[in-house]
């Protein structure tokens, strides 16, 4: 699920996602937004998976995103 998720995200978000080359030291604005979005899952904290979902994912794909990471 979290491979079909990260490989939408560029269609959710509208523009082309960056991650950064294995071994690289910083994350990329892409990376830590998902890193974000599996941590508040990972915590039960769902106002900020909806918070992180309404400030990045178009409309048209929010229901889709949240329902995506409802299965992490």
């Amino acid at each position: 699920i979290l491979s079909i998720f990260i490989r939408s995200l560029s269609q959710a978000f509208g523009r082309s996602v960056y991650f950064s080359e294995a071994g690289t030291s910083s994350l990329t604005w892409d990376e830590k937004w998902v890193v974000s979005i599996v941590s508040a899952v990972s915590r039960a904290d769902y106002d900020s998976v909806n918070f992180l979902i309404k400030s990045s994912v178009k409309p048209v794909h929010q229901e889709q995103c949240k329902s995506l990471v409802s299965h992490f």
